[in-house]
């Protein structure tokens, strides 16, 4: 089954456009890959899959044309973990994570018994509990970053959108994030859409890999057929070499005039 279908998805910035009629199916469970370089149109097409930006064409959530459903109804169905996200001064962790709740709430906004269980159960699943009442606007990157994740599960979305989840932080942040994602994702049976910079790691973490090129799709598929050598180099102007591991296909810069 596939949780989202996009057909020849126009979007625009302004006057420009920056997806050109892009079609794409992702399948329940699977984590998608969106890579190329800057301005190719990743977080443009994250930020309209997740209804934050007029579009033309189709988007299908779950089987429903996003079209039919109300805003509420389409923010408990998908969750955007944005690049950089915005954390009011003074509110504590709790407070930040328990917004993820708000597509839930009733008529007066007011927190129920299982919204708070919600709250909990991912302050606990992130290993959230010993900074739970500190000022989320204290947190060091890799903190911040799970405290948002969490926001984001608590809205216990199908799809999961993730804007370059890991560029501000170091390598072994880097692991502990992606490797959370993987595992519930799998655990829940979540979609992830994620727009990433590194395409080592997007080829580890992803089922498959789309190749973006000035908002058009270079190519889809499996990371071993996508991502080489020629396509790589074309694509980015740069000089790569990608070695074959187990673990997926490692992409390397090479010095464009090195001896």
């Amino acid at each position: 089954m596939n949780t989202l279908e996009c057909r020849l998805l126009n979007v625009n910035r302004g006057e420009k456009l920056v997806v050109r009629d892009l079609s794409m199916s992702v399948e329940k469970g699977h984590w998608v890959a969106l890579v190329g370089p800057n301005g190719a149109g990743k977080t443009t097409l994250l930020h309209a899959v997740a209804g934050l930006l007029p579009s033309t064409g189709d988007i299908w959530v779950a089987g429903q044309d996003v079209r039919k459903l109300t805003r509420k109804q389409y923010a408990q169905q998908v969750a955007l973990m944005p690049q950089q996200p915005s954390v009011p001064a003074g509110m504590s962790v709790r407070e930040l994570i328990a917004l993820g709740r708000t597509p839930y709430l009733g008529r007066f906004a007011t927190e129920s018994s299982a919204d708070k269980e919600a709250v909990e159960a991912e302050i606990s699943n992130l290993d959230l509990e010993r900074f739970a009442n500190r000022q989320a606007d204290q947190l060091s990157g890799g903190e911040l970053q799970r405290v948002i994740l969490a926001r984001a599960l608590c809205q216990q979305p199908q799809i999961l959108l993730l804007d370059e989840p890991t560029s501000a932080l170091d390598i072994g942040h880097q692991q502990v994030v992606l490797e959370l994602v993987d595992h519930l994702r799998h655990e829940r049976e979540i979609t992830v859409l994620a727009a990433m910079h590194d395409l080592t790691l997007a080829a580890q973490y992803s089922d498959q890999i789309m190749l973006l090129a000035q908002g058009n799709l270079v190519e889809a598929g499996p990371p071993r057929t996508v991502l080489r050598a020629d396509q790589i180099g074309q694509t980015y102007n740069a000089k790569v070499e990608v070695l074959s591991r187990e673990s997926g296909p490692a992409v390397i810069p090479v010095r464009p005039n090195s001896r």
